[in-house]
């Protein structure tokens, strides 16, 4: 018989072997979603694919599959790399599929996927460093990957994008971060971001904020990231980053409510940002809902923003939120309910989904929460979200026709936009034809889809071109249009160094020429998202008292969260540009027809021969607030430019909102039938056609009498022909009714189609 001592070691020893065992023996599983959208950058790809590694000891065996590439799997193109969600690394591990499908599809056996790991290999998988990733022959750098995490409840991502903050930032930055649902109570985020435009803001950090998509909310959790040397790029470590959460904490993720924002020393409110959707969704689409991108376009301070999300090309989730509109939203079912529609930029198309809105009693800010907008989509719903040819619109009671619109475009760094008017040609043209384009920017390549309506004919291709607004520049790729839409698919281009730098700086244009004016009848000039945009075309005629010359230019201000940039150019000054008049260009206050003071000095790079000139972003962004920002939106402020000779201006434009023409008339004594009359009195108007929308905006100054009963009138008549009455005009008089201001407010009126037809025959005249 054994002594209990004995007994107890050999009890002991057995313990111990039987703890090594279970040790050796254990398992961990470790999953992997695969989307397109987990890709550095981001692929707009309808494949999906879900992995389940499980190590056991130092053995891991994968298995899994994937579906619907857009094009064959790369031979040894299913591989597990090294790096975070958000970086891109090395193979570690090469992985052997099972092809089906045209090699479009496959699976992973375990008998074809076993791999003996060493320790290193085993601390990077639990660290979150492994992925998988699959190429194909159309995405040769990878169409799908996924980020094999711990076994967890469930799991969220975001992409880390400039373009997702709010306002949008131009950053050349991406991250993603992974949240795992670790228990109901407790939660893991991992992740990485990287190229940050400046250094990491140590003193504001990195966090997990809740708020809805397009608004800022409050932080929820600090992250804590490892920093990179250069400290602009950052890991964030499970380790460092595992938080307990509490019941409406959990239920803001799960309702889009819950974003991480990365703050940058030039970006303290954030540079990088993503909204936390679940980790199945294999595309998101975002918009910038604004007045801007409305057919007809409407100037307003209204915004909002609005994002897509797509789980198997059938089911959409839509949330968002939007603010400030000028009357309430209408929510109801009618013709011009809140929905998505079917269109390009630029085009009106058929309604496709009413949204369901939570707006407050105002009706002037609202949301659209992800739990009430779930949508089923049919195969040509889901295509032509991919195509980016689907809309939000949302209609006021004021604004029947839609107050605030956005394109739903995939998540990308960079959006911009640009407006397509005759008024942006060089020369203008007076077409009543108009269109909007969307890009999208991600590293070197620019990706224009849009539309364009009215057009006088399309002669040859419409064109992408470097030139400042107001100045014409090299053709350098051309585009393809069907029929009257300009497809991403048929129009993605990679820019050189020189031509990405050249896009930051608003350099860029697309030009359509046409039959009846080949050197272009619409222009865009493709410019970051805005709440609103304001033209200023620079003339002699637009002077006080008018000055004779050839003198052009052009100027386009964007206006967001009481900030503008300006940009633009001049040329054609018949005497040098007075740079000694107190910096020679500014903005100043004062409506059509009106001297008044300056508001803003303007930077201007001068050509050699002191004529001409360019106005760039970098140099002209300001503040522009409260009484300023008013007399923008009124159509009360202007740019000036000084010469030598002309000491009160040379050129002046008139800062108007987007239309599809702008047209313009000088109040002169000596145009007055049947005689002219002597008078002092001067005046000048300015008229914006939105679609058959007539607003008319400007000044008179030093009548000799008050004005008549009839006061001012908008006739339809050839030049020194007295006409039909169309419209009384109405002033806000000064207090001697001797001057007075125009607004938009009191003058904006409907014109019939033999009206708009006369208006462009210069057949219309204001007594």
């Amino acid at each position: 018989m054994m002594s209990l001592r004995y007994s107890k070691v050999v009890g002991l020893c057995l313990a111990l072997s039987i703890l090594a065992i279970s040790t050796l023996f254990s398992q961990t599983t470790y999953n992997a979603l695969l989307t397109g959208r987990n890709e550095v950058m981001p692929v707009l790809t309808s494949a999906t694919g879900s992995v389940v590694a499980t190590l056991t000891g130092n053995e891991l065996v994968v298995t899994g599959e994937f579906q619907n590439l857009s094009e064959a799997a790369i031979q040894e193109g299913a591989n597990i790399h090294i790096g975070m969600a958000g970086q891109e690394g090395a193979v570690i591990l090469g992985l052997i599929p099972s092809l089906r499908d045209g090699q479009t599809s496959g699976t992973f056996n375990a008998g074809l996927n076993t791999f003996s790991l060493g320790q290193e290999q085993i601390d990077l998988l639990n660290a979150r460093e492994l992925y998988i990733n699959i190429t194909s022959t159309a995405f040769e750098s990878g169409e799908i990957r996924g980020q094999l995490l711990p076994d967890a409840l469930t799991y969220f991502n975001a992409n880390l994008l400039g373009s997702n903050e709010v306002p949008a930032v131009t950053s050349f930055g991406n991250g993603n971060v992974s949240v795992e649902l670790v228990s109901a109570t407790q939660i893991a985020v991992s992740g990485s971001f990287n190229n940050l435009s400046s250094d990491f803001d140590s003193s504001i950090g990195a966090h997990l904020h809740i708020g809805s998509v397009g608004e800022n909310g409050a932080v929820a959790f600090a992250l804590t990231p490892q920093l990179s040397d250069d400290n602009r790029s950052g890991v964030f470590r499970a380790a460092d980053n595992t938080f307990d959460i509490d019941f409406n904490q959990l239920l803001a993720i799960g309702e889009r409510k819950m974003y991480a924002n990365i703050h940058s020393l030039d970006n303290p409110s954030g540079e990088l940002r993503g909204q936390l959707v679940p980790a199945e969704a294999n595309a998101v689409f975002r918009t910038k809902l604004s007045g801007s991108y409305a057919v007809p376009v409407q100037t307003a301070l209204a915004e909002g923003v609005a994002m897509a999300e797509i789980y198997g090309d059938t089911l959409m989730i839509v949330s968002g939120n939007f603010q400030d509109l000028e009357s309430p939203v209408v929510t109801t079912n009618t013709s011009n309910r809140p929905g998505l529609y079917a269109g390009f930029a630029g085009e009106e198309g058929g309604f496709l989904f009413s949204l369901n809105l939570t707006a407050a009693v105002s009706g002037l800010n609202g949301e659209i929460e992800a739990s009430n907008n779930v949508f089923l989509l049919d195969a040509v719903q889901a295509n032509r979200l991919y195509e980016r040819s689907i809309y939000l619109n949302l209609a006021t009671e004021a604004q029947s026709s839609g107050a605030l619109r956005g394109q739903f475009v995939p998540e990308s760094q960079i959006i911009m936009h640009g407006f397509m008017s005759g008024t942006l040609a060089v020369p203008p043209s007076n077409s009543t034809g108009h269109g909007n384009l969307v890009a999208e920017i991600n590293e070197n390549n620019l990706t224009l889809s849009g539309s364009f309506q009215e057009l006088d004919g399309l002669a040859g291709r419409p064109s992408l071109n470097i030139g400042y607004a107001g100045s014409t520049g090299e053709r350098i790729f051309s585009m393809t249009a069907d029929e009257n839409n300009m497809r991403a698919s048929d129009n993605s281009f990679d820019l050189s160094e020189e031509q990405v730098e050249a896009l930051m700086a608003r350099q860029f244009y697309v030009n359509l020429p046409s039959s009846a004016q080949s050197s272009g009848e619409l222009r865009a000039q493709i410019l970051p998202e805005a709440t609103a945009y304001f033209v200023g075309t620079l003339s002699g005629a637009s002077q006080t008292n008018p000055v004779n010359t050839d003198a052009y230019g052009q100027v386009i201000l964007e206006y967001t969260n009481e900030v503008a940039s300006l940009t633009g150019s001049f040329s054609g000054l018949e005497s040098d540009f007075n740079i000694n008049a107190a910096g020679g260009v500014h903005i100043y206050e004062g409506f059509a027809g009106t001297t008044g003071a300056i508001l803003q000095r303007l930077n201007v790079d001068l050509a050699d021969s002191n004529r001409a000139g360019v106005f760039e972003a970098s140099s002209n962004t300001f503040n522009l607030e409260g009484a300023a920002a008013s007399d923008l939106f009124e159509r009360g402020e202007y740019v000036n430019i000084v010469t030598n000779d002309e000491v009160n201006g040379a050129i002046r434009g008139q800062l108007l909102p987007y239309a599809n023409a702008y047209f313009t008339t000088t109040l002169s004594s000596f145009n007055t039938l049947p005689l002219p009359v002597a008078s002092s009195a001067i005046g000048a108007l300015k008229a914006e056609l939105r679609g058959n929308e007539l607003i008319v905006t400007g000044s008179i100054n030093d009548l000799s009498t008050q004005l008549t009963e009839e006061g001012t009138q908008l006739l339809l008549g050839r030049a020194g022909m007295a006409g039909e009455v169309l419209f009384d005009l109405d002033a806000t008089l000064a207090d001697n009714n001797l001057s007075g201001n125009y607004l938009a407010d009191d003058n904006t009126f409907r014109l019939e189609r033999a009206q708009i037809t006369a208006l462009k025959r210069d057949r219309h005249h204001v007594n």
